[in-house]
């Protein structure tokens, strides 16, 4: 059974990026597949298997029970108020169901070890018909734009930032697969050429942002856990890498009000009013915010627009509380990876790339988030 199962995980996380494939609203192949995949791993230990109880899977129930009564009242609240779908509710709600039944399932990291290497491979030959799509068939009948949006490579997404996060992702772990010897160095190299030939086609600033500050995150942690570095240097670079979140922030937003000033560029203007509605959002209910939706707009909140920032969007849902859940998750991550550079290094890339688009809805980003909680437990187990 849990062959099938890894299948269906790793094909559906796979399948929730193809957006412009979804058969209904939030729903697509990739959903149904880890609803499944989700309800029956939770339903494993009814045939008499083992569930695993570790302080690590308490505290991240715990996390997850919070984040979904808050979720659920927020949403009411917005429902009452407002009047809102409930999109990307079932989004968050299939989200905690996949992250339920893989904290307490049988050898859960063993299981999230075979997902991961399957997606992996899934991945690849999805670039890899992407490379051929674009260098055979594009010229053909089926024409250019059947996986593009204007000039910029979308594939089976709705657009092309949702196949630049899968980027964020593939590029990182081709290299980490290369290092680790794990499959023939040649595939591996094909691979992470693949991904980034296909980075470059996605035109994603924030994916080329993300990439650079992963890159950087994952040379200074090596400093860090090298023993031949003075405690002072560690320190230094233990702040900058504290502040390295706030300064991708800080410059990013200077950057849209300085292109705001120019007339002829209406995309960073509009940026600008999306965030400034998105914060209004959430002053108009800061405690648990107004639940899952849109709450920006272009000449005011509430008008169903996306901040096209995680962490606006977020707060706007789900207020202060739900910042505090996510900063308790995201402390923990970092501090059980402390010595583990590349995992912290995949981190600071997801949540870089957030800043500039909302991601935090995404099946496959909390999978990842997961991946980054629990497989740090492998090292403390052996």
């Amino acid at each position: 059974m849990k062959k099938l199962m890894i299948t269906f995980i790793s094909t559906g996380l796979l399948f929730t990026n193809f957006t412009g494939l979804r058969l209904w609203g939030p729903v697509g192949l990739g959903e149904l597949l880890l609803l499944i995949s989700s309800v029956s791993l939770l339903m494993y230990p009814l045939s008499g298997r083992n569930i695993i109880v570790s302080k690590k899977s308490i505290e991240l129930l715990l996390l997850i029970a919070s984040f979904f009564f808050l979720m659920t009242v927020s949403t009411v609240y917005g429902l009452l108020n407002y009047n809102f779908v409930l999109h990307d509710y079932v989004a968050f709600l299939l989200s905690i169901l996949l992250i339920s039944a893989l904290a307490f399932v049988e050898n859960s990291l063993k299981l999230i070890d075979k997902i991961m290497k399957r997606f992996y491979l899934l991945s690849a030959g999805y670039i890899i018909f992407l490379i051929i799509y674009v260098s055979f068939i594009s010229n053909t009948f089926l024409g250019h734009n059947l996986l593009y949006y204007n000039v910029r490579m979308q594939g089976f997404s709705t657009n092309p930032n949702q196949l630049a996060l899968l980027m964020v992702i593939i590029v990182p772990f081709s290299l980490y697969f290369l290092l680790k010897g794990i499959y023939p160095k040649l595939f591996n190299v094909l691979v992470l050429l693949g991904s980034l030939y296909v980075s470059l086609q996605t035109y994603s600033d924030a994916l080329y942002v993300a990439i650079l500050c992963g890159g950087l995150v994952f040379s200074f942690c090596t400093i860090l856990v090298s023993e031949k570095v003075r405690k002072g240097t560690k320190i230094i670079i233990l702040l900058f890498l504290s502040l390295l979140p706030f300064i991708v922030v800080f410059i990013d937003k200077m950057m849209i009000i300085f292109e705001a000033f120019d007339k002829n560029n209406d995309q960073a203007s509009i940026r600008l009013i999306l965030w400034k509605n998105g914060l209004k959002a959430f002053t108009s209910s800061p405690f648990w915010g107004n639940g899952t939706g849109a709450h920006s707009g272009v000449t005011g909140p509430f008008m169903n627009f996306e901040s096209h920032n995680s962490f606006i969007d977020f707060i706007s849902m789900f207020g202060l509380l739900g910042l505090l859940i996510v900063a308790i998750l995201f402390t923990k991550i970092v501090v059980n990876n402390l010595q583990s550079p590349f995992f912290l290094s995949v981190l600071f890339s997801i949540l870089t790339f957030s800043m500039f688009h909302n991601t935090i809805r995404q099946p496959l980003v909390w999978f990842f988030f997961t991946v980054l909680y629990l497989g740090t437990n492998a090292k403390k187990s052996t």
